[in-house]
Order: structure tokens, then sequence, then C-alpha cells
């Protein structure tokens, strides 16, 4: 790996949308569209959302995170959620502390969206619970979950 000084965090919106749309197809799942991306993340300049962000080493993408905005009702209370989403980083940087760095950049970079519930549905739970140090809960809770299709 190169120097920890050429290792950015960037924003999905701040990269050619061409070079985000390969990564994602090609590293990802192929399926992903230019319309896929800008339904689940508002990866427009103008949106100010949570989104879709990225670890470059020599402008090179070696990791991904997105935070899909999603409104929660809970006791009768509309919540803005993010739903963890797109987490990857390529095996060679592995292990190094690279992705928890990006992580929690991310969560940072959502601010601006009044993210109150960062949130995911995942088997890794030893990882963000040991490692990440998050609160995690294994089991659903009965209950009922409706999503919007709609960002806002």
């Amino acid at each position: 790996m190169s120097a920890r000084t050429e290792i950015e965090i960037v924003e999905s919106k701040s990269l050619d949308p061409e070079k985000v749309l390969h990564y994602m197809k090609n590293i990802l799942r192929p399926f992903y569209s230019t319309s896929i991306l800008d339904w689940k993340y508002s990866n427009t300049k103008e949106a100010n959302t949570a989104g879709l962000f990225f670890m470059l080493n020599e402008n090179k993408i070696i990791s991904s995170q997105g935070f899909i905005p999603i409104r929660l009702w809970i006791e009768g209370k509309s919540v803005k959620s993010a739903k963890s989403e797109s987490s990857f980083l390529s095996s060679e940087y592995r292990w190094k502390g690279l992705f928890e760095e990006l992580y929690f950049k991310s969560i940072e970079g959502c601010k601006s969206s009044d993210i109150d519930i960062f949130w995911s549905f995942t088997m890794l739970v030893k990882i963000w619970k040991e490692k990440l140090g998050f609160n995690v809960h294994n089991i659903l809770y009965e209950s009922r979950l409706q999503l919007s299709l709609r960002i806002n």
C-alpha cells in the first residue's frame, strides 16, 4: 500500500459520475445504473441528504460506504435515518483500520442531513460490535417497517 498521505475520502458528488458508476457496477453489483444511484443516494450535487462516500488511493477507488436516507416512524414520530449500504474495502487494504476511518468520516459527512439513526442489516455482527464498537441488536423486533420509495 502507498503512503498514508495518499489516502483521501470523498463524497461521490465530487467524482466523475462515470467513475462512480463503473466502480459500483464492476465491484459491487452489476445492476447499478445512474438512476439507481440517484434514487438510493440522492447522488446529485444539489441534494442535502445522506450519501455515498469513497476512499481513494492515488485517485483509485479502494473502498465505498453508502447511507440511504429513509424516514422511519418511531412511536408516532418521523425520524430521519440512514441505512448503511454498499460497504466495501478492497482486500489488499483490509485490516489496516481504513474501513473504520471511512465509515466514521462518512457518518460525519451525513451531519448536514440531520440523521438521527444509522442502521443496517448485516451478518457481520462481530465486526460491527467488536471492531467498530457499535451497539448491535442482532434480532428484528416484532414491528412493521414501512419504507417509502420517495427520498423526502
